[in-house]
This record gives structure tokens, C-alpha cells and sequence, in this order.
């Protein structure tokens, strides 16, 4: 009697065992089944310091964090802010998009096997952001559920008289600290593009209807190299350009790029004037330009009618690069130093830094010529008039400076310098030389940079190449948008 009592008890306890048993297996199932699912996303790599798009389409990828059984769905989409930026997307089908394949979609369908393998695609801006990442990158699976997201940042250069406090006072900032305005730094970063550029104008890249090449394609270089040191101090940063026909009541403010007085009834160089609490105030240089003088703004007057540039443009002569590179300057660009006056109006000019501002309006004029003829490639005479190099042109009449030719190495940012001291008049550049600087997820152009380099800044090609710059008025298919030109 006593051992089957016994024995009972043991059989319940065998059998408590195994229920809580099967509880646990039951109730760790559950878990399972209730633990989310997780999407990586990442943009061109996996650093989140290269999560900055522009319109040229850039490889991204996804894939599951844990293992499943089987494929799972998933649906790209962008949210963003309130008026903030926009991405879009298209399949990888293994080869990079170019302009005539590029056609993405505001949503995205992609299958992520259930071995956590990559799958692979590409992502563009659409819209603007304002300022930060400012958009997220949004993986839906197909109950609904949002699992996964990666925020991004849409960084395209703008209209001045466009941009928002928050991002006038980043560029301000970023801007002073290459100068080193507050302290007069003799190791201002912005002391190299000065006397780069007193060099190359004393060298001959401004023009005549007759000149040399390299204005439109020497400058490009030039913005790019200041944009990616401002973006090596904030990322967010790109240069907005001053558009010099149409009034900019906004940008010749002591708040933001500084104002002498409008009208003055004795003509000359006046100080100009920045709010105490402007990054900028006190702006001088440190090669005796002292403090920075204009003789006027751009805020009511301006230095060209709005409709210069569609004359420009629609002009049948300017269909090939030597007629536009001239056009540009001698009746587009030269006008807006001589405007403006005080510093802008030397070979030193990039010490006011209204100089960058005037220069990517007139890289934009450029980029609009670009996209209304097609004119990106590289290989095309009426896209770059010297095609060759300097040294295949020594074979002949030489026409143009060593550094001109599409397949030379530019100075500064290769030292091309040539016999010094010779009588070879077309090969003696300076000596001292600067690297293009280099910022996460820029994949072009080349370094150090060729003119040819310079055409197709976004990658039109599909070659992998893109710049990571573009404007706010032209989408990577040429079309205008925004307020057009």
C-alpha cells in the first residue's frame, strides 16, 4: 500500500515535470514568435557618415537581423518631416543606373531571404531637406509593420534666399571656422583657396571669346574643394549659390552674408557690416587685406536683368563648350564682381566669401547649359573644347597652359608645375600644390582631377563617379524644377 502511494507521487511529479516542461517550450515558442523583426538598411556602406544623398541614384542594401524560415516582404518608403527631404527607389538588377535607365518609385517591394543574406538597391533624392537627416528610410513588412528605418539627409545646393535660419547659420558657422575669422588663424584653410586662385587667374583661366578652357571646368574643381572642407566640419553643409538676377534682400543682411549701405551718395569701398552674433562678424585676412569692403549689395539692384541667362541659353552660337565657357564669363559672371566691387573685384576675390556664392550660380549656369544640350560627355569636342593632353598637343601648335587639355592634371590639387624658369611659357604653374579633399561617401570625381573630370558631376553615365553635388533646379534626368532658370 505504502509503495503505491509511492509510486503515485512520483507519477505526479513526473507528470508536473513534463508540464511545466511543455509549458516552457510552449510559452518560449510564444516568445519567439513575439520577439520583432528587425530590418538593417544601410547607404553605401555601413559608417552612418556617408548617409547624405543627392539626385544621382546611390547603392543601398537590407536584410533580416535574425534568421526565418522563409523570404519575408518588405516595402520601401520615405517619411520625412514636415517639409523636409524625400528619397526614391529602383531594383538593382546589377548594373548602375544611368540617366536613360534611371526610374524610381516612391516605394519599393524587395524579398529578404530568410538566411539574413544582402539585397541590394538604389536610392535618390527626390526633395530637399532642410538642414539635417531630415527623412527616413522605412522597411514595412507585409502585416503592416514598420521593421526597420535608417534616417538620411538629401543635401543639394540651394537658392541663398531659400534656405531656413537653421540652415543659414550652419553654413555661417562651418564657413568660419575654415577662417578662423574669430582668432585670425594664420593657418586659415581659407588662405589656400585665396592664393590658389590669384595664381590661376594671374595664369590665364579667365578668358576672352578666343581663351583658354578652363574657366567653367577649373572652378567647378574649385567650389567642390571648399564645399567638401566646410562639409569635413559639418556634413550638412552644402554651398548655396547667390543668383545675381533677381534681388537677394535676404542674403545681404548683416545676419547672414552682410551689407554696406544701399545707395550711397558717395561712391567707394565701405566696410561691411555684420551682426555681432553673425559667425562672421570681424572677417579679415591675414595677407594684409584687412578688413572685408563692398561698394554694394545685390539686395534691391543687381548686377543682370533675370532673363540674361535664358538669353544665354537659347543663344544657337553658345552649342559648344568654347562659346559657352565665354559667354558665361564675359556676360554672366564678370558683371557680378565688378557689382559688387571692394574685394570681389582682384585676382584674390575668394577673400570675401560672397566669391563661392557667386561661383556656384555661375557653376549652375553651367550645369543648365549642360543639361538642356547634353553636353556630359567626356570624350565629346562640344562638351570640353581641348580634348588630349598637353603633351599630345606639343606635337603641334600648342593653344593652351598645361593643366587645360581634358586629359591634364588641374593645379592646385596636382602639381603640374612644368622647367621652371624656360621659355616654355605654357608650362609653369607654381609649385605648391593642394589635395582635393576627401569626404565619406563621394565616389567621384577622380583625384587628383582632370577638366574632363569636371562634366558629368552627377554621374549621368552611370559610372560611379558622381560628385555628391548638384542644385536645388535641375534633377539628375536634366529637367527643371523649382523655380527654373
Amino acid at each position: 500500500m505504502v509503495r503505491m502511494k509511492q509510486l503515485a507521487r512520483a507519477c505526479t511529479l513526473v507528470s508536473i515535470v513534463v508540464g511545466m516542461m511543455a509549458h516552457a517550450t510552449t510559452t518560449g515558442a510564444a516568445f519567439a514568435q513575439q520577439t520583432p523583426r528587425q530590418v538593417i538598411i544601410e547607404v553605401k556602406d555601413s559608417s552612418e557618415n556617408d548617409d547624405y544623398l543627392c539626385w544621382s541614384p546611390e547603392p543601398a542594401r537590407a536584410k533580416l537581423v535574425s534568421p526565418e524560415s522563409s523570404p519575408v516582404g518588405i516595402m520601401l518608403s520615405s517619411a520625412s518631416l514636415a517639409g523636409g527631404g524625400e528619397v526614391w527607389f529602383q531594383i538593382d538588377n546589377g548594373v548602375r543606373p544611368s540617366s536613360a535607365t534611371f526610374s524610381p518609385t516612391a516605394e519599393l517591394n524587395l524579398s529578404l531571404p530568410g538566411d539574413g543574406s544582402w539585397v541590394t538597391f538604389w536610392i535618390a533624392g527626390h526633395r530637399p531637406s532642410i538642414g539635417s537627416k531630415d527623412v527616413n528610410v522605412v522597411a514595412t513588412d507585409d502585416a503592416g509593420n514598420q521593421v526597420g528605418s535608417l534616417p538620411v539627409m538629401v543635401r543639394v545646393r540651394k537658392d541663398a534666399e531659400t534656405l531656413t535660419l537653421v540652415e543659414i547659420n550652419q553654413f555661417l558657422s562651418a564657413l568660419a571656422t575654415i577662417h578662423n575669422v574669430r582668432n585670425g588663424g594664420v593657418d586659415s584653410l581659407l588662405d589656400k583657396h585665396v592664393f590658389a586662385h590669384e595664381q590661376a587667374f594671374n595664369m590665364g583661366i579667365h578668358t576672352s571669346f578666343a581663351g583658354p578652357p578652363l574657366f567653367l571646368a577649373w572652378h567647378r574643381a574649385f567650389l567642390l574643394d571648399l564645399e567638401r572642407e566646410l562639409q569635413s566640419v559639418d556634413p550638412r553643409v552644402t554651398l548655396p549659390y547667390w543668383r545675381f538676377d533677381q534681388p537677394a534682400p535676404k542674403l545681404f543682411t548683416p545676419d547672414f552674408f552682410g551689407s554696406v549701405p544701399e545707395n550711397p551718395t558717395i561712391p567707394g569701398a565701405y566696410l561691411v557690416e555684420f551682426s555681432p552674433t553673425n559667425p562672421l562678424f570681424g572677417w579679415r585676412m591675414n595677407d594684409g587685406g584687412g578688413a572685408l569692403v563692398r561698394s554694394s549689395n545685390g539686395s534691391i539692384n543687381t548686377p543682370y536683368p533675370n532673363d540674361r541667362l535664358t538669353l544665354i541659353l537659347a543663344n544657337p552660337r553658345n552649342d559648344r563648350y568654347g562659346r559657352i565657357n565665354s559667354d558665361v564669363e564675359q556676360n554672366y559672371h564678370n558683371n557680378a564682381h565688378t557689382f559688387i566691387n571692394g574685394w570681389l573685384n582682384s585676382g584674390a576675390s575668394p577673400r570675401d566669401p560672397l566669391f563661392f556664392l557667386l561661383h556656384a550660380n555661375v557653376d549652375r549656369a553651367w550645369a543648365h547649359w549642360q543639361a538642356q544640350l547634353n553636353k556630359f560627355n567626356p570624350t565629346d569636342p562640344t562638351a570640353y573644347s581641348a580634348q588630349g593632353t598637353y603633351e599630345q598637343a606639343t606635337a603641334g601648335p600648342v593653344l593652351f597652359r598645361k593643366g587645360s587639355y581634358a586629359g591634364d592634371m588641374m593645379w592646385p590639387w596636382s602639381n603640374v608645375a612644368g622647367d621652371q624658369g624656360t621659355a616654355d611659357l605654357f608650362d609653369d604653374w607654381p609649385t605648391r600644390a593642394y589635395p582635393m579633399p576627401v569626404v565619406p561617401g563621394a565616389e567621384g570625381p577622380p583625384l587628383p582631377p582632370k577638366p574632363v573630370d569636371m562634366l558629368d558631376y552627377l554621374d549621368l553615365a552611370g559610372q560611379g563617379l558622381a560628385h555628391g553635388t548638384c542644385y536645388d533646379d535641375i534633377d539628375f534626368s536634366g529637367r527643371l524644377i523649382g523655380a527654373g532658370n
